[in-house]
């Protein structure tokens, strides 16, 4: 019996095998960055699109009366809640590192429902009765204060 080692057919199986995997890879890897491109493309429109929407809704949230204010900072908060936690998501994925403008877009949506919800807290909280303080609570205050200052200085 006459021992043929063939090293080239011997590791012909192995070959094979390898480049249908790393076929296998590279294609699905430009599948995903295709698709995560469209995402992304997608996420940015939509965050175009609501921070337009949003920034247009400033003057018109002046003129709601008050329980219709209270409706809507209601939502708002709830917004504001929801984007924060998709925002931070994002950040423990480091989604936000290799996309500047994305995160620039995420944080001016955030500023413009901040300044929403100020818009809206005021027209709730106008109307408010307030508390006055006693003055003996001032004087109190008053005196803790001038203490604190006198030790630091």
């Amino acid at each position: 019996m006459i021992l043929n080692l063939n090293i080239y057919n011997i590791t012909q199986p192995v070959i094979k095998e390898a480049n249908k995997s790393s076929l296998l890879k590279r294609f699905l890897i430009k599948s995903m960055e295709g698709f995560l491109i469209k995402r992304l493309s997608k996420l940015n429109s939509a965050i175009e699109d609501s921070i337009l929407k949003v920034e247009g809704t400033h003057v018109h949230l002046k003129e709601l009366s008050t329980e219709s204010a209270n409706d809507m900072l209601i939502q708002i908060k709830q917004s504001i809640s929801n984007l924060e936690k998709i925002y931070e998501k994002m950040q423990e994925h480091n989604f936000l590192d290799n996309n500047n403008e994305l995160k620039s877009k995420f944080k001016y949506l955030l500023k413009s429902l901040y300044k929403s919800e100020a818009i809206t807290h005021k027209i709730v909280y106008k109307e408010k009765e307030t508390l006055k303080t006693d003055e003996s609570i001032k004087k109190g205050i008053i005196k803790m204060n001038s203490h604190f200052y006198k030790k630091t200085v």
